[in-house]
């Protein structure tokens, strides 16, 4: 998984870290980041708001390249550009229990070819992940249960045109002896930072776990991959998302854990392409009355920005310290373009 290394945005990283609405307040459980944040892809590219796909142009400027079959209002479940021409994406409103329709193109959003995965789908969504403009992979959400969560990979070598199943959920073990990704789990999504090496997070029931899967043969076969624990205290509950690569080895890794109403996020880092990973900075407090606190980082990971749309934090060279914003951060884009400051 590389991230923000495309000659598109080489000097611009865009974190679009709320929706042009602001974040809806809700007191009766955490916000959902999907529901009032638009994200960027890996590739720091294109991002999807409000049923929209929008690609950058090379100059600054966005735009909207969504397939003209997709109906306004549909829920996209995930959009990926590699580059400005090649491109992948998944609308979860078009599915049904044999499987959902995808969309490519090859020539920036101009033109799609549509086709239909075939895969059962009773519950969850579908992720996906390619590292060029050949091999892709998709996790597909099947069926949930009592803090389980059943899942297909797919994979493909010629862009999406044909998927084979490559694995499937095991049994609900904590690590599964046939190399299976265990039914346990709330899976969040699938990377890949080559052809052989990838990623799986999520959250799990069972406390003090940091829950990431690793593939070392193209996403046949899975094993819990050991992270130190942050905290010396048992009984704690955590999310793992998906680490972010940069050059020459170095990624990191977000961990997130929360009592309800105050988050703690978790930095590890790797310079080892993602072999071993280290604890590298810790952010307590955080207030959870606004959103989920979204993050962007520059193209080497070295600088980096956090808001939970109350608070404004910078990272510079893995330590993070909370800074004054210059306006309000309620409804806002954060534009990073690498150097000293922030938009």
């Amino acid at each position: 998984m590389r991230y923000m290394t495309r000659k598109i945005l080489s000097i611009l990283l865009l974190c679009l870290l709320f929706a042009l609405a602001g974040c809806a307040v809700n007191s009766a459980a955490l916000p959902s980041p999907a529901q009032t944040a638009a994200y960027p892809d890996k590739y720091n590219n294109c991002y999807i708001q409000d049923g929209r796909i929008y690609l950058a142009d090379g100059s600054g400027g966005w735009n909207d390249v969504t397939p003209a079959n997709i109906p306004p209002g549909d829920t996209i479940n995930s959009a990926l550009f590699i580059n400005g021409n090649d491109g992948w994406v998944i609308d979860y409103s078009l599915k049904n229990l044999h499987g959902f329709t995808f969309f490519r193109t090859t020539d920036g959003g101009k033109n799609w070819d549509v086709s239909f995965v075939k895969i059962s789908l009773n519950s969850g969504g579908v992720e996906m992940d390619f590292i060029d403009s050949n091999n892709g992979w998709i996790l597909a959400s099947q069926d949930a249960s009592m803090g389980c969560l059943y899942v297909s990979v797919l994979r493909t070598t010629d862009g999406g045109v044909t998927w084979e199943v490559v694995s499937v959920t095991g049994g609900s073990d904590y690590d599964s002896t046939a190399g299976c990704l265990p039914s346990f789990g709330i899976k969040n999504g699938i990377s890949f930072i080559d052809v052989n090496n990838g990623w799986v997070t999520g959250e799990s029931h069972y406390d003090d776990l940091i829950y990431v899967y690793v593939t070392h043969d193209g996403g046949v076969t899975w094993q819990s991959q050991n992270i130190p624990l942050p905290d010396t205290s048992t009984g704690m509950n955590y999310e793992t998302n998906l680490p972010m690569f940069f050059s020459a080895g170095y990624g990191i890794l977000p961990v997130r854990t929360s009592d309800g109403t105050n988050l703690t996020m978790y930095f590890y880092s790797t310079t080892d392409s993602g072999m071993t990973w280290v604890l590298s900075s810790t952010i307590d407090g955080i207030s959870l009355s606004v959103c989920y606190p979204q993050y962007c980082f520059s193209s080497d990971g070295q600088r980096g920005y956090m808001t939970n749309g109350v608070s404004l934090y910078a990272m510079k060279n893995d330590a993070w310290s909370k800074i004054t914003p210059s306006a309000s951060l309620t409804g806002v884009q954060i534009i990073y373009v690498g150097g000293e400051a922030g938009w």
